[in-house]
C-alpha cells in the first residue's frame, strides 16, 4: 500500500514552495545592503601614442621599466603664465607634458576622478591641469615631501580649483588635454618626475544586496546560498588573460575578489522595506544571530550562555524606551565580549543646552609592571618632586586598583573634579594619599613627545616605528631600501601598534622575502585559500642579515599578521615583555536606521594560521622575553626592549 505522502504531486510541493517564496518576499520589511565601488577608465595616459618609453627605474608593480617621462622645460607662455598664476607658483623654473587624448572624454563632474602613481626626484611640487572643451581648465596642485616611489593618487575632479575661480555648474565635463607641470626643489640640480600609472574616470558606488544567508534570516528574504557569489568567482577566473604584459600582478583570490564586488563588504547598512519594519525586533534578531555565530567563545573564555540569557532578558521587555534598552545593551555587551573589534556606538543625542563637560585624563599616567601598577609618568612639575616614578599604586578614590585592563582609564575626571589615588611613595614603602584638582596643567616633557619614525644610525642600523598601517608604510620602506642598499640590521618598533589596513602589511612583507611562501588560510564555507606572499623586485627587498621586532600588549591585529609573516623569514626575532594582544579577526560594521552601528564577527569567514604561534584572544610570544621591573624601563625614559634590541642587532 502507498504511503499517503506519495500521492502528493511533485508539482504541488514546488508551487507550495514557489508561492512561500513569494510570500516571504512580498513580506520582506528589510533590505540589507553593501556598496560596491567600481572605476571606469575613459582615459589611460599610458596608451598614448608615444607617451609611454623606457623608464630609468622601474616600478614594483610592473614587469617592464617604462613610464612617462616629464623632462620638457617649460617656458612662459601666456597660457603657463595664467596656469601657473592661478595655481600661486613663484617660480621661472618648471617642467612639463602635455598629453592629448585620441578621443575627448565626456565624464560625469561628479563622478569624474584621476589616479595617478610616479616616481619623484628634486620635486618640490606637482600641479595637473586638465584644459576643458570651453577653454578653461581644472587644476590640482600637489606637495611632494619626499622623494621617490609617491603613494598613489586618487582625487575627485570636482575637489579641483577651477580657472574661473567659480564653481563650475554643468552635469558633464569634456576634456581636451592634460598638461603635467612639476617644480625643481633645487632648480640647479637634476629633477625627474616619471609617471607609471596615470587614469582618468568615473567612480560608481552600486547599492548590492548582501548574499549572506544568516541576514537574509532577519530581514525576511528567502534565504540564499552562497553558490551565486563563488560561481560568479569562478566564472571571473576563467575569463581572465593567462599573463599580463604591462603589470606584475598576482592571481585574484576570491578575498579580493569578493571586496571589489561587495560579497565581503565590511559594512552592511539595513534599510527599511516597508513601513511596518521595527528596528527594535531587528536588533533583537540580529544579536540573537551574532551569538549563535560568534567564533571565539572557547578562546576568549566568553560564557555563550549567559550572553544569549542576557540578549533575552534585554529584548524580552518591548514596552522598555529604547534609548533605555540601547544603553543596556551596550553595557553589557562590553562586559560579555571582550574582544578588541567588537563593539556598539549608540546613536548621537541632539546637544543640550548647555555644553556638557567631557571627561579627561589628568597629570599621572599609570603602567601595569609585573603584578603591580605603577606611576608611569607626572605630567605637572607640582607633583614631580612628590610622587616617584614607578610608585606602587594601591587605591583610586579608595578603591583597590587592579592589574587587568588599562589602569589609565580610572583617570578620567571632569575637570571639576578631584582625582584620590594612595600609593607607596618611597623607600620606606609609606602609604600617601594625593587629592589631585583637575584645573592641574599637563605639560608633556621631550621625552614623551613621539619618537622619530624613521632613523639610520651610524652603523648602518635602521630603526624604523610604525604606529599604525595606514597604507603608507608599503612605500616608506620600498623608498628606503631602495635608496640604502647597505642596511646592515633592521628594528622594526611595533609597540601599541593596533593594526590598520591588512593590504598595507601584505605588500610590506614582500618586501622581506625572497620566495614564495604562505602566510596562512582564509577560511569559508565550503573552501580555503591560502594567503600568498610573493618576493618584490629585487631591488626593492631589504637586505638586512638580522631584522628585529618590538611588541606590546597592544600589538594586534594587522601587525599580528605581519609578525607571523616576518617569522618565516631567517634572521628575524620578537622582543617584548608580553605576548601580543591576539586579535586578528576583524569585524564586520552593520548600521541601523536610528544611526546605531555594531560591530560584530560572525563565522563567514576565518583567518587560520599555524596554532603553534598564534591563537586568537592569546596573540604571539615573543622570541626573547624582557622583563620590565621598573618604570624607567619604558619608553620615554631607558628604553630597556630597544637598547636589547641594539645589542642583539650588534652581535
Amino acid at each position: 500500500m502507498n504511503n499517503s505522502a506519495s500521492s502528493v504531486s511533485p508539482w504541488h510541493n514546488y508551487l507550495c514552495l514557489l508561492l512561500c517564496l513569494c510570500y516571504t518576499t512580498a513580506h520582506a520589511q528589510w533590505k540589507a545592503i553593501s556598496y560596491t565601488s567600481g572605476f571606469t577608465t575613459k582615459w589611460d595616459l599610458t596608451t598614448t601614442t608615444g607617451a609611454y618609453v623606457q623608464s630609468p627605474v622601474c616600478f614594483p608593480d610592473h614587469k617592464d621599466c617604462q613610464g612617462i617621462i616629464v623632462n620638457e622645460k617649460g617656458t612662459k607662455t601666456s597660457a603657463t603664465t595664467a596656469i601657473l598664476a592661478a595655481a600661486d607658483w613663484q617660480t621661472d623654473t618648471f617642467f612639463l607634458r602635455q598629453l592629448l587624448p585620441s578621443n575627448k572624454p565626456t565624464l560625469n563632474y561628479d563622478k569624474a576622478k584621476a589616479n595617478i602613481s610616479c616616481y619623484t626626484r628634486n620635486v618640490k611640487k606637482l600641479l595637473l591641469v586638465l584644459m576643458g572643451n570651453d577653454s578653461t581648465w581644472h587644476f590640482k596642485d600637489i606637495t611632494i615631501d619626499q622623494d621617490g616611489f609617491q603613494l598613489p593618487l586618487s582625487s575627485f575632479i570636482s575637489t579641483w580649483d577651477h580657472s574661473t575661480g567659480h564653481e563650475f555648474s554643468d552635469d558633464n565635463i569634456t576634456f581636451n588635454s592634460l598638461t603635467i607641470l612639476y617644480q625643481p626643489a633645487h632648480p640647479t640640480e637634476r629633477s625627474d618626475l616619471i609617471i607609471s600609472d596615470l587614469t582618468i574616470g568615473e567612480i560608481n558606488n552600486t547599492p548590492t544586496r548582501n548574499v549572506f544567508a544568516w541576514i537574509d534570516s532577519l530581514t525576511g528574504h528567502p534565504q540564499e546560498t552562497y553558490t551565486r557569489m563563488f560561481d560568479d568567482y569562478s566564472r571571473f577566473v576563467y575569463a581572465q588573460p593567462e599573463t599580463s604584459e604591462k603589470e606584475n600582478t598576482k592571481p585574484l583570490t576570491f578575498e579580493d575578489f569578493g571586496r571589489e564586488n561587495g560579497y565581503l563588504s565590511g559594512y552592511v547598512t539595513f534599510i527599511p522595506a516597508d513601513t511596518k519594519a521595527e528596528e527594535r525586533k531587528l536588533l533583537a534578531a540580529l544579536m540573537k544571530k551574532f551569538a549563535e555565530l560568534y567564533p571565539f567563545y572557547q578562546q576568549r573564555g566568553i560564557n555563550k550562555k549567559e550572553a544569549i540569557a542576557t540578549f533575552n532578558k534585554i529584548f524580552s521587555n518591548t514596552n522598555r524606551p529604547y534609548a533605555s534598552l540601547l544603553a543596556d545593551l551596550q553595557a553589557n555587551f562590553k562586559r560579555l565580549y571582550p574582544d578588541p573589534h567588537l563593539g556598539i556606538i549608540l546613536p548621537s543625542t541632539p546637544a543640550a543646552d548647555a555644553p556638557v563637560a567631557r571627561p579627561k585624563n589628568g597629570p599621572l599616567r599609570l603602567k601595569t609592571i609585573g603584578e603591580e601598577v605603577v606611576v608611569a609618568a607626572i605630567l605637572n612639575d607640582r607633583y614631580r618632586d612628590s610622587i616617584p616614578l614607578g610608585a606602587k599604586v594601591i587605591a583610586i578614590d579608595d578603591k583597590p586598583v587592579s592589574t587587568s585592563g588599562d589602569p589609565n582609564q580610572l583617570l578620567f575626571r571632569k575637570e571639576t573634579e578631584i582625582l584620590n589615588i594612595s600609593i607607596l611613595a618611597d623607600s620606606n614603602r609609606s602609604l600617601r594619599t594625593f587629592h589631585i584638582p583637575y584645573t592641574t596643567p599637563v605639560r608633556m616633557t621631550k621625552n614623551f613627545l613621539p619618537a622619530p619614525e624613521i632613523r639610520l644610525l651610524p652603523d648602518n642600523t635602521l630603526v624604523f616605528r610604525i604606529a599604525s598601517w595606514k597604507g603608507e608604510t608599503y612605500y616608506k620602506l620600498l623608498n628606503i631600501f631602495f635608496a640604502q642598499q647597505d642596511i646592515k640590521g633592521m628594528i622594526i618598533d611595533l609597540r601599541g601598534n593596533g593594526g590598520g589596513y591588512s593590504a598595507d602589511v601584505l605588500k610590506t612583507l614582500s618586501l622581506f622575502t625572497n620566495q614564495e611562501y604562505s602566510l596562512g588560510r582564509r577560511h569559508y564555507p565550503w573552501f580555503e585559500e591560502s594567503i600568498l606572499i610573493s618576493p618584490a623586485r629585487k631591488e626593492f627587498r631589504c637586505r638586512a642579515a638580522k631584522v628585529i621586532i618590538l611588541t606590546d600588549k597592544n600589538t594586534a591585529c594587522a601587525s599580528e599578521i605581519f609578525i607571523l609573516g616576518m617569522k618565516k623569514r631567517p634572521g628575524t626575532f620578537v622582543l617584548g615583555d608580553t605576548p601580543t594582544m591576539g586579535a586578528v579577526a576583524s569585524a564586520t560594521i552593520f548600521r541601523l536606521p536610528s544611526g546605531l552601528t555594531l560591530q560584530l564577527h560572525t563565522n563567514f569567514r576565518q583567518f587560520i594560521f599555524d596554532p603553534a604561534i598564534y591563537t586568537e584572544g592569546k596573540g604571539i610570544e615573543p622570541d626573547i622575553w624582557v622583563a620590565k621591573t621598573h618604570a624607567r624601563d619604558l619608553a620615554p625614559y631607558e628604553d630597556k626592549l630597544l637598547k636589547h634590541a641594539l645589542q642583539l642587532i650588534r652581535l
